[in-house]
This record gives structure tokens, sequence and C-alpha cells, in this order.
């Protein structure tokens, strides 16, 4: 492979997995709406493959809820993105999404069914990419069932996307799924674990476990440790994270 045709290469894996953590942030209490209307996350996350790719990527998220039993919410990822290869690097913004849709509770279980939009905000142009180039459109379920006391709880995430094709970095259509499970171990502590991948429409997949950690000090805020560990990959890189999430419950 020529040095063109690699540099290419890494750069559109590097628009296009940047990592489980990064990419997807599949958590305790995945379905679950916020005590408080507003929240705002602050993410940091860091990654590295096995095509020697290395990205830090710092996320903000504003998050808005409404009701209880039924409601509504939104979602807007704001990401900034460091990336290294063997040659080259880049930093600057990525690509925003939007995700938005009807929320609810059937007792202690709650559920999500939701639409996103990836926005091209991230430069394509960059050795390696920053950004996609495209617009990428997404549905899917999310679910939290908990015991009565909410003492254990099982997630489970299942989302469509589909790509734009025919620009800089196209990428096939993809499958995701994540199922993890866990609970409290401490009146602050709680902790969960499990598995998530995906498959896309060129059968390129991949496995990765995850596990996290969360602290509470308080009401209004939490900390949590994330770590991915990859299982399997087909015709894809093998790709290892570890993040740390920071959460506002706004008033």
């Amino acid at each position: 492979m020529n040095t063109k045709k690699l540099i290419t290469t890494l750069s559109i894996a590097t628009a296009t997995l940047v990592g489980p953590s990064a990419t997807h942030a599949d958590d305790i209490y995945r379905a679950m709406r916020g005590p408080t209307n507003q929240q705002i996350d602050l993410q940091t996350n860091y990654s590295w493959n096995t095509i020697n790719q290395r990205t830090a990527q710092d996320q903000a998220i504003i998050k808005y809820w409404t009701g209880d039993e039924l409601g509504f919410f939104e979602l807007l990822s704001l990401p900034f993105k460091q990336t290294k290869t063997e040659n080259t690097s880049a930093t600057g913004p990525g690509d925003i999404t939007l995700t938005m849709g009807p929320r609810g509770r059937i007792g202690t279980n709650q559920f999500m069914l939701y639409g996103a939009t990836t926005l091209p905000s991230g430069n394509q142009n960059t050795k390696p990419a920053l950004g996609t180039g495209r617009y990428d459109f997404k549905l899917g379920t999310a679910v939290t069932a908990l015991t009565k006391d909410s003492t254990l709880e099982a997630d489970g995430v299942v989302e469509r996307t589909w790509t734009e094709m025919g620009t800089i970095h196209p990428a096939p259509n993809e499958t995701y799924a994540a199922v993890l499970t866990g609970g409290a171990f401490s009146s602050w502590g709680r902790a969960i674990a499990g598995f998530l991948g995906s498959v896309n429409d060129k059968g390129q997949a991949y496995l990765t476990a995850r596990g996290i950690i969360r602290y509470t000090p308080s009401k209004s805020t939490h900390v949590e440790l994330v770590l991915d560990v990859p299982i399997n990959a087909k015709e894809k890189p093998k790709t290892t994270a570890i993040g740390v999430r920071f959460r506002l419950n706004v008033p």
C-alpha cells in the first residue's frame, strides 16, 4: 500500500471508528430520565487501536427532559477531538449529533424511542479526518429495567444508522446493540458491565466488553469511569478505550 493510500485509509478509519466510548454513550440508567429537566454531561475519552490510531475526545452533552410516565427528550452532543496516527495528527471540533424522541415509564421500568442526526461539522479534509463530511441518520430504542427497590438493573439498546454515501468518507449502514447489567454496591456507588457491538451492511463487525463505575457524591452530580475492551473484530481495528464522565443535574 502506497503512502497516499495508507493516509487516506487511516483518515477514513479515524472519522468512522473513534471507539465505542466516544460514539455510543450506553450507560447506567440508559433509558431513565434525569432527576431534573436539564442536565449537562462533560466527557473525556481516550482510545487506541490496532492500526496505531490514538484519539482523545472531549464532549459536552446538553440534555432536556419532560414528563414522568410519558414525556419527551432532546440531547445535543458537541465533540472536540485530537487524533494521531504514526505520521499525522489533527485537532478540532468533531461532528455534532442531535437526538430526540418520546420516553416513558411503566412502574420502575423506563424506555425511550429516538431519532438522531449527525451533522458534518468536523473538518473532513484533515489527516486524520475530524469529521465524516456526511449526514448520518439513526433510529433506536433503549430500555432500563429496575427491581422495585432500584438496587439491580438491566439496560438494552438497539439502533440502526443510515449513512450518506458518495461523500469523501463513505460508510455502509450499520446496526448496533448493547446489553448491560449491574446495580448498587453502596449508598454512593453503582456499577454495570456488559457487551456492545455492531455489524454493517458489508459484514464488518465488532464486539466489545464495557464496564462502568459511578460515584454519586450528591443529588446534583455524579462521576463515572468507563472502560471498553475489545473482544472480537471482523475487518475493523480492535479499539480499547477509557473515559471519564461528569454529570451536573441543573435545577
